[in-house]
């Protein structure tokens, strides 16, 4: 029925700095005719976690997208700062989906590697 213009599920590893801002685009197309879907009262969200057993309550970072529901787009909004309280390390993430009528998804995970950026501020 619909499907992210990537693919269903995508596997995929980041490597994210502290001090950074990250902006996460997923489209949802309609498999049918290429159209975007309506996503009205969805939630996509990011998710990342030290390992991927953890309950949600010790993730280190769950960040909803911001919707643009007519273009069937989420667009999950790291900030610059978002990051500064976690510690450089290796972790797991996913992003996930719940639809208004309560369907959940998965559209992607990985590992994220969350680094210390050399130069915190660009002259």
């Amino acid at each position: 029925m619909y499907h992210q213009c990537i693919q269903d599920y995508l596997k995929k590893d980041y490597e994210l700095y502290k001090g950074r801002s990250y902006y996460l685009t997923r489209e949802f197309i309609n498999d049918e005719t290429g159209d975007p879907i309506d996503i009205t009262g969805w939630l996509v969200t990011l998710t990342i976690k030290r390992e991927q057993e953890d309950p949600d309550a010790d993730a280190v970072l769950i960040k909803d997208a911001d919707l643009e529901p007519i273009d069937g787009k989420a667009v999950i909004k790291i900030q610059a700062n978002t990051l500064n309280g976690i510690d450089p390390d290796d972790y797991y993430y996913d992003i996930s989906y719940r639809t208004d009528l309560n369907k959940v998804g998965l559209l992607q995970k990985g590992r994220s590697v969350i680094k210390n950026a050399i130069r915190r501020q660009v002259p």
